[in-house]
C-alpha cells in the first residue's frame, strides 16, 4: 500500500502528497509536504511509516487534531482519516494499491486497452497525428491544477459560478480520496452542470454552453496534461478559454468513467 495525503481545504485545496519514509508537513521548503497557509506551522507534523502503518507526530504548539481530538504526541492513522492542522486547512489520508511501479489508476487503463474495450480505447487512442499515451497520476494533477487556476479566474470575471467550481473540486477530493461509487456520483453531477453553466467567451462553433464546447476528441485535455503541445500552447496562460473549457468537459467525463469502470458500471451518457 502507498500513502498519500491529499489537501481537503486550504490555500492548496486538492493537492496531493505522496508519503515515502518520514515525511515533515508545513510551511519549510524542506518539508515533503509543504503547504502555502499562513495558519499553517513551519515545521507543523511530521508523519512516518512504521510497521507497515502510517504515524502521525505533532510539531507544532498550535496542535494538530485527527478525527476532531487533539494529538498529544502521536497517532496512528488510517485510511480516510482527516487531519487538522488549523481551522481552514485539513488533509485526508489517501491509501492507494501499488508500490513503485505504476498507479492503480493507469494499471487499469492500460488492462482496458489490453482487452480491447471499446470504451478504454476512445479514452487512451488519440487522433492520427497524436503520439498515442498513457495517462499518469501526475498528468491528471497538472491538467487539474491549470484547470482550477483557469476557473478561477473565469469565476472572478463572473462567467462561471461559485457553485460550479466548488462541485469540480468536491469531486477531485473525493476521486483521490479513492471513492469510486462517490467520485462517479458528483463527476455525473458536474457533468450535468456544464449542460447549463452559459459559455461568456466566443468559441468556434458558436456554443452556448460549456458541453457544447466539446470537441469529439480529447486533445485540449491533453495539451494541458503535458501531451502533443502545440505551437504556442506551453504557456498556459495564454492558452484559449475555449480550449480550457472543452478539457474540462472531458476531465469531468473521463475521470467519471473511470470511477465507473472500479465499480463496474458504464458510461452514464451524459
Amino acid at each position: 500500500m502507498v500513502y498519500h495525503l491529499t489537501v481537503l481545504s486550504g490555500t492548496d485545496e486538492g493537492k496531493s502528497f505522496r508519503i515515502d519514509g518520514e515525511s515533515l508537513i508545513g510551511r519549510s521548503p524542506a518539508a515533503r509536504v509543504v503547504l502555502k497557509d499562513e495558519s499553517v506551522a513551519w515545521e507543523h507534523a511530521v508523519v512516518r511509516e512504521d510497521g507497515g502503518k502510517l504515524v502521525l507526530q505533532n510539531l507544532s504548539a498550535a496542535g494538530t487534531k485527527v478525527k476532531g481530538r487533539r494529538v498529544a504526541d502521536s497517532v496512528t492513522l488510517g485510511n480516510n482519516d482527516e487531519i487538522q492542522l488549523s481551522d481552514s486547512v485539513k488533509l485526508v489520508v489517501d491509501q492507494r494499491l501499488g508500490g513503485g511501479g505504476l498507479s492503480a489508476e493507469v494499471m487499469l487503463l492500460v488492462v482496458l486497452v489490453l482487452l480491447g474495450l471499446g470504451l478504454g480505447a476512445m479514452f487512451l487512442l488519440k487522433d492520427p497525428e497524436q503520439v498515442e499515451t498513457v495517462r499518469g497520476e501526475h498528468n491528471w494533477r497538472q491538467a487539474y491544477s491549470h484547470l482550477d487556476s483557469r476557473m478561477e479566474e473565469w469565476h472572478e470575471k463572473g462567467w462561471f459560478p461559485s457553485e460550479g467550481l466548488k462541485l469540480f473540486r468536491l469531486a477531485w477530493r473525493i476521486d483521490q480520496a479513492d471513492n469510486a461509487f462517490l467520485a462517479a456520483q458528483h463527476w455525473d453531477t458536474m457533468r450535468r452542470a456544464l449542460h447549463s453553466i452559459p459559455v461568456e467567451f466566443e468559441t468556434t462553433n458558436g456554443a452556448k454552453t460549456f458541453s457544447q464546447v466539446a470537441s469529439p476528441g480529447t486533445k485540449s485535455l491533453d495539451i494541458l496534461m503535458g501531451f502533443n503541445r502545440q505551437a504556442g500552447a506551453t504557456d498556459f496562460a495564454a492558452t484559449s478559454d475555449e480550449v480550457f473549457a472543452d478539457a474540462l468537459v472531458w476531465f469531468a467525463r473521463i475521470r467519471g468513467n473511470i470511477a465507473r469502470s472500479q465499480i463496474g458500471e458504464e458510461d452514464s451518457g451524459l
